[in-house]
């Protein structure tokens, strides 16, 4: 795999790469002093092993090391940038074989929630996709990671805090959960295309047999 002129960034743990211009300043040798780049167009993210590939159609940053995402079929996702990198390309090649390298080179470990949902990372839009005014705090649903699963809950309400990466969920039937930002993934599938809500989580945990779907006080495998 070889990338040209491309910049590496890093927030959290999210990894941006970027084509970019180059100011050349003494003394700095080549760390860009300014930040001009706010297009990410693919969304990378690991856990337990797997890694995913999710394009995306634009991203917002939230307090602490959270960021949110729009997937390109309409799945929005808020996620802790441990788990996540945001990703500028101009080649889907690149990013498959970057995403391979995260899984230690095993193709059965990188899930392609894009060929899933039959979409495509967009590598022809130069415009900002970065949402600055997003006001938008409200999820309908929360994915669940523990021990290579994926637990989908209906949400009622959620609570985040700004001193730590805690986080607290309501399910509709009451159950209170209070755990790590990294153990969860808020989202709201509204307005997403069918079956983009499961495939989603299925990308992180690898297979159906993975996937729980929570109901009341009970658990069960759809």
């Amino acid at each position: 795999m070889k990338i040209t002129n491309l910049k590496v960034t890093k927030r959290g743990e999210a990894l941006a790469l970027a084509g970019t211009i180059v100011v050349t300043t003494t003394g700095y040798g080549n760390k860009q002093m300014l930040d001009f780049n706010k297009l990410f167009n693919v969304v990378v993210e690991h856990n337990n092993g797997y890694v995913s590939i999710v394009a995306i159609s634009n991203y917002s940053d939230y307090t602490g090391d959270q960021v949110q995402f729009v997937t390109a079929d309409g799945l929005k996702v808020l996620t802790g940038t441990d788990q996540t990198q945001l990703i500028k390309t101009d080649d889907a090649n690149a990013t498959y074989n970057y995403a391979l390298m995260l899984a230690g080179n095993d193709e059965d470990k990188v899930i392609d929630y894009n060929a899933m949902q039959d979409i495509s990372i967009d590598v022809s839009s130069n415009s900002w996709n970065k949402d600055i005014l997003d006001l938008n705090y409200t999820y309908n649903k929360a994915i669940i990671l523990s021990d290579g699963t994926a637990t989908i809950v209906e949400l009622n309400t959620w609570k985040d805090y700004e001193e730590d990466d805690k986080i607290q969920l309501k399910f509709k039937d009451e159950t209170c959960l209070l755990t790590n930002m990294e153990n969860v993934k808020l989202v709201n599938d509204d307005n997403a295309k069918e079956n983009s809500l499961h495939n989603y989580a299925i990308s992180l945990v690898g297979n159906e047999e993975n996937i729980i779907y929570y109901d009341n006080s009970l658990s069960k495998v759809r």
